[in-house]
């Protein structure tokens, strides 16, 4: 993008950031700053229409109320909710159901999320995937059609202005090199979509970052302009425990730009951030 100045015209669509930050905080990290940048057409295409992606081992599908019963598998298990923002099981399959209702229509039009499932392999060579199988085959093909986690853009405007993608694998399924695999597969895609210049209203910490974690993102200066142009970012949050969520973000190159530190809060868990931007 060309440099712009203030008396140039800005013929883009204009998004305000819903975020809001203490009053405490200090002036120069309070303002807000408009970013020009590129972002998916929105709505996003609908999820009717939506074709599945394929990586090496799995298959990414677009998300769907059939899902319902293997998400209630996953998310009413310990061990798989404790890094979550929710930090526990779903209580019964409604709150399953809530969660589900996120990624489904009406909300297709803001959020692009796919189920995670395994590809069917038949008795042939590795990596072979069957026809239409019987008996135990069929029994098979069943469990792999089973959902066994979530990846996609969980809101275009997580409060940050960026849009936020979120994942989740099932414990059984940790080890693998999953999430690796398939993130790096839904960014692909996401790069792919049709554009358009916007103009977003964002907290600076979003744009420059927030010491010390500043390396690759920019420095907040008293003299930054109040308008500033950048290539567009995808933001993923991570509880700062999850380990192997963090070296997934930074084996596909996010940076790492800000921590929270929610201890007035006990029910929110400590998470950092991450951006992403296209290469090339």
């Amino acid at each position: 993008m060309a440099p712009h100045t203030a008396d140039e015209p800005v013929a883009a669509t204009t998004i305000t950031s819903q975020d809001s930050d203490p009053a405490t905080e200090p002036a120069i990290a309070s303002r807000k700053v408009t970013v020009r940048t590129t972002l998916p057409v929105t709505p996003l295409p609908a999820l009717a229409g939506r074709q599945p992606l394929e990586t090496e081992r799995l298959r990414l599908v677009p998300i769907s109320q059939d899902d319902l019963a293997g998400y209630h598998a996953i998310r009413t298990r310990p061990e798989y909710m404790v890094h979550s923002s929710q930090g526990r099981v779903d209580r019964d399959l409604g709150e399953t159901q809530a969660w589900l209702n996120r990624f489904l229509p009406p909300n297709d039009g803001s959020t692009y999320v796919f189920a995670i499932k395994e590809k069917v392999v038949g008795a042939g060579p590795v990596g072979a995937e069957t026809g239409t199988a019987t008996g135990e085959g069929a029994e098979k093909e069943d469990d792999m059609d089973r959902a066994i986690g979530m990846m996609g853009i969980v809101r275009m405007n997580s409060g940050t202005g960026w849009p936020e993608v979120g994942y989740g694998i099932n414990t059984t399924h940790h080890g693998k090199g999953y999430a690796t695999e398939l993130l790096r597969e839904v960014v692909r895609f996401w790069w792919t979509l049709p554009r358009e210049e916007v103009v977003v209203e964002m907290k600076p910490r979003y744009v420059f970052g927030t010491a010390p974690f500043t390396e690759g993102v920019g420095v907040l200066r008293e003299e930054d302009p109040e308008l500033v142009e950048m290539p567009e970012r995808i933001m993923a949050v991570a509880d700062i425990t999850n380990a192997r969520s963090l070296r997934v973000m930074e084996k596909l190159g996010f940076v790492r730009f800000a921590e929270w530190d929610r201890e007035d809060d006990p029910s929110e868990r400590d998470a950092a951030c991450w951006l992403l931007r296209p290469t090339g």
